[in-house]
C-alpha cells in the first residue's frame, strides 16, 4: 500500500543544503530546480525509522521492517528496502501559483546568532546567519509499504513533531497527518503501446530526480549521466523474467544475455522526438552566443588553416541534446540541455542519532519532471515474448543509486515518438562513410580486449582492400585525420552478484567516424548495431545523417537554436494561506521599489540637495521623520508640519514643527518642494526621505 501524508510546520524550518551563499548566508535551504523548498525523503525515511525504532522495537528484525528500511552494513546481508519514500513538497495548486508569480524568494528569511561567553556577551567571531524557510504545508508519499506494518509506519510519522536543523533551538515545529492514498493514473490511448514486429517503445517520466554516476568511484567529484543507459531497463526486466519458472532458462539466456535482444539507451524527450547527442564533428566560433552559432562539419572543412578560419578559432561542441526531426520540414534543429541538481549528504550515526564524522558526500542528480524516449529492438527469434517484456516494464520502477529514497523513481509507459534515421541512399566508390554513434560504442581486439580503435570490417562488415593496389586514392580504409572520436571508461556494478562487471571501455556516444570506400555500398544492408554489449544498449549508430550534410566551405544549411523555456501556464490562486501570504510581500516589495525610486529621485536632485542638505538641517529632518512615523495618512502628517503656516489665529504651540520655532527661521522659503512631496506621497514614504537627506545632511 501507500501512504500518503501532509506536514504542517508552525514555525521556520531548515533542510540545508550543505551550501553556503557567501556573506549573505552561512547556510541555505534545500531548494529544487524551480527555487521551492522540499524536505528530502531521506530526511523522512531517516525520522520514521527512528520513530518506528522507539515505538515498535519489537518490529526491528522482522521481514517487513527490513522492506521498508532495508539492513544497512557493508556485509553481505545488507540489502536495500522495497519501499520509496518521496521527498515532501509543496501541493501542485500551489506550486503552479507560486512559480507563475515568481514569489519564491519571499518563501525564505535569513536569520541571525551568535554564542554567549560566560560573561553574558557576545563571543568575538561567532556571528553566523541561516537561510529558514516560513512555516507551510507540504504533502509526501511512501510507496510499496506492506500492510502489516503501515500501522507502524502511520504511528512513527505521527510521533515526529521536529525535523531539519536547529530543531532543538526552535526551528521545523511540525505536525505530520495521513492523507487518503492516491489514486492510480489510467493511461489513456495514446499512451498505449505502438510497436512494429520487433520494436517496443516507451518514455520514461522521472517522478523524482535519479542519480546515474559517470564513475563507480565514491570518492571525489562525480558527476551524473545525461541520458539513462540501456542496462537500467535491462535490469528491471531481468528482475522480474527471471522469477518466471515457466519461461525456459536457455530463453532467459538468449533474452539477457546475448544481442537478440537490445535495450537501448533513453534519451531527452522534445515533444514527440527523441534527440541525439550534439555530433562532435560540429565547430562553431569560439565566444558566439548560443543562439546566433553558426555550425562547421570538420571532415567537410577544406581547408583548416585557412586564414577565416583562423581569425574565427573554431571550437567544438561538447555537450547536450539536439532535435534534428525538424530539418524534414526544413526548420532549424532544437538545442537541449538536462537539467541536473546537486545536494550534499551525510551518513547518520544511529547510536549517537547524528551525522557520523567524516561521512559528508554529494549527489549530482537528472532533474525531476523530464521525460525520456527509448526503444528494445526483439529479434524475429524472441519476439514471442515481447509482450511479457513490455509487461516488465509498464509502470513506476527504480533505477539509479539511493534509490530507496528521494532518488530513483520513474514511471514507464508504451509510447511512441520519432527520431533521426540512416540515410537511404547508396555511398558510391570513392565517397566517404560517415558513421555517427547514436549509443556508445565498444569494440573488442583480436584478443578480446577492448579497443579505441576499431577495424575497417567490425565498421563497415567487410575487410579493407588491399593496401598495394595500384589506384591508392580508392583504397577503403577509415579516415582518422576526418574523425571526431571521445572515449569512455568504468566499471558497471552488478547488484545481483554484488561485484564488479569487466571495465566498459569504448568510443562516446556523438563521436563521428569517417570511412572512405572504394566500391558502391548500399547503407540498407549496413547493420544497425556495431561491437559488443548491444544488449545493454551499445553499438546503435547512423549511416550519412541529414544533420550532418553541409555546404562546400563546411558550413550547416541550418542552425541548431536553444530550447526555449516555456513560461508555467496560468492557473488561479488556490487562496492558501501560503500563497495569500506571498502575494501580500510581493505587494509590500512592489511598493518599497516604488518608493526607493520616488526618494532616491528627490535625494540626488541636485538643486533639492544643496537647499536642504546643509548640515544645520539634520536635526530637523531627524524630527520630521519622527513626526512621519506617528502619523496614520499624509493629511495628519501634513497638520504637523505645516499647520498655521499662514493662520494668525492658531498659537504658536498648535502649529506645525517647521512653520514656528527655531526651525520656522531655517526653513523660511524652502517649505514648497517638501509640501508637495508630502501632498503626493504616504508618510512611509517621508520616512525614507528624511532618512536619506539626514544621511546626506551629515556628510
Amino acid at each position: 500500500m501507500n501512504i500518503n501524508y501532509k506536514i504542517t510546520f508552525h514555525t521556520y524550518w531548515h533542510c540545508g543544503s550543505g551550501l553556503a551563499s557567501g556573506a549573505d548566508a552561512d547556510l541555505l535551504v534545500i531548494k529544487d530546480k524551480d527555487g521551492l523548498p522540499y524536505v528530502p525523503g531521506k530526511t523522512i525515511k531517516g525520522l520514521v525509522r527512528e520513530a518506528v525504532d522507539l515505538l515498535y522495537p519489537d518490529k526491528i528484525d522482522t521481514i517487513e521492517y527490513q522492506s521498508v528500511f532495508g539492513i544497512s552494513g557493508d556485509n553481505e546481508k545488507s540489502t536495500r528496502s522495497n519501499s520509496f519514500f518521496k521527498n515532501a513538497t509543496l501541493s501542485d495548486s500551489e506550486r503552479n501559483y507560486i512559480v507563475l508569480k515568481e514569489n519564491m524568494r519571499h518563501l525564505y528569511q535569513t536569520i541571525s546568532s551568535t554564542a554567549i561567553t560566560d560573561e553574558g556577551v557576545a563571543d568575538d567571531k561567532s556571528l553566523r546567519k541561516i537561510e529558514v524557510c516560513i512555516p507551510c504545508e507540504l504533502e509526501g508519499e511512501i510507496i510499496d509499504v506492506p500492510e502489516t506494518i503501515s500501522k507502524a509506519i502511520i504511528g512513527g510519522l505521527n510521533y515526529i513533531k521536529r525535523l531539519g536543523a536547529w530543531r532543538n533551538r526552535g526551528l521545523g515545529r511540525c505536525t505530520f497527518e495521513k492523507a487518503e492514498d492516491s489514486k492510480k493514473n489510467q493511461e489513456t490511448e495514446e499512451e498505449q503501446i505502438t510497436q512494429s514486429e520487433t520494436v517496443l517503445k516507451f518514455k520514461c517520466e522521472l517522478l523524482t530526480d535519479i542519480i546515474l554516476n559517470q564513475k563507480s568511484a565514491s570518492e571525489g567529484s562525480n558527476t551524473t549521466l545525461d541520458f539513462i543507459p540501456g542496462s537500467n531497463f535491462l535490469g528491471i526486466v531481468a528482475g522480474d523474467i527471471y522469477k518466471d519458472e515457466a519461461i525456459d532458462n536457455y530463453v532467459k539466456l538468449k533474452i539477457f544475455h546475448t544481442k537478440h535482444v537490445r535495450f537501448g539507451d533513453a534519451h531527452p524527450a522534445y515533444g514527440n522526438n527523441r534527440t541525439l547527442r550534439i555530433p562532435a564533428s560540429l565547430y562553431f566560433a569560439k565566444g558566439a552566443e548560443e543562439k546566433n552559432r553558426i555550425h562547421y562539419v570538420h571532415h567537410l572543412i577544406q581547408d583548416t588553416s585557412s586564414e577565416e578560419l583562423r581569425k574565427i578559432q573554431l571550437k567544438q561542441e561538447r555537450g547536450g541534446f539536439a532535435d534534428f526531426m525538424p530539418l524534414q520540414e526544413g526548420k532549424n534543429a532544437v538545442r537541449f540541455k538536462v537539467k541536473t541538481d546537486f545536494a550534499i549528504k551525510s551518513a547518520y550515526d544511529r547510536s549517537l542519532r547524528r551525522s557520523l564524522d567524516k561521512q559528508m558526500f554529494g549527489y549530482q542528480s537528472m532533474g525531476k519532471g523530464m521525460t525520456y524516449y527509448f526503444s528494445i529492438e526483439i529479434d524475429s527469434p524472441l519476439s514471442e515474448h515481447a509482450g511479457k517484456i513490455m509487461k516488465a516494464l509498464i509502470g513506476k520502477h527504480r533505477i539509479g543509486r539511493s534509490r530507496s529514497a528521494q532518488y530513483g523513481l520513474v514511471d514507464i509507459k508504451a509510447c511512441d515518438f520519432q527520431e533521426p534515421e540512416s540515410s537511404k541512399q547508396t555511398v558510391k566508390a570513392g565517397d566517404n562513410l560517415i558513421i555517427y554513434a547514436d549509443s556508445r560504442l565498444i569494440f573488442l581486439d583480436d584478443d578480446n580486449q577492448p579497443t579505441f580503435q576499431p577495424s575497417f570490417k567490425q565498421l563497415v562488415g567487410r575487410p579493407e582492400i588491399d593496401n598495394d593496389k595500384e589506384e591508392a586514392e580508392r583504397e577503403e580504409k577509415i579516415l582518422w585525420e576526418k574523425s571526431q572520436i571521445r572515449t569512455f571508461q568504468y566499471a558497471p556494478y552488478n547488484y545481483q552478484r554484488r561485484c564488479f562487471d569487466t571495465d566498459r571501455c569504448g568510443i562516446e556516444k556523438g563521436s563521428v567516424i569517417v570511412v572512405k570506400v572504394c566500391q558502391d555500398t548500399d547503407i540498407s544492408n549496413l547493420k544497425k548495431h556495431l561491437g559488443s554489449y548491444q544488449n545493454e544498449g551499445f553499438g546503435k549508430v547512423i549511416y550519412n545523417p541529414d544533420f550532418l550534410k553541409a555546404s562546400d566551405d563546411g558550413k550547416l544549411s541550418f542552425k541548431i537554436e536553444p530550447k526555449e523555456d516555456k513560461k508555467a501556464k496560468e492557473c488561479n490562486d488556490p487562496k492558501t494561506v501560503l500563497t495569500s501570504f506571498l502575494s501580500a510581500q510581493e505587494e509590500k516589495r512592489k511598493e518599497e521599489a516604488d518608493i526607493y525610486e520616488v526618494v532616491n529621485s528627490w535625494v540626488n536632485d541636485p538643486v533639492k540637495t544643496k537647499v536642504y542638505a546643509k548640515e544645520s538641517f539634520a536635526s530637523q529632518w531627524g524630527h520630521i521623520r519622527s513626526l512621519a512615523l506617528q502619523s496614520k495618512n499624509k493629511e495628519v502628517l501634513f497638520d504637523k508640519l505645516f499647520k498655521g503656516e499662514n493662520d494668525k489665529d492658531v498659537k504658536d504651540h498648535e502649529k506645525g514643527y517647521l512653520v514656528h520655532g527655531v526651525a520656522k527661521d531655517k526653513w523660511a522659503g524652502k517649505t514648497q518642494a517638501l509640501k508637495d512631496f508630502v501632498n503626493s506621497h504616504s508618510p512611509k514614504t517621508v520616512v525614507n526621505l528624511a532618512s536619506e537627506m539626514q544621511k546626506k545632511c551629515k556628510k
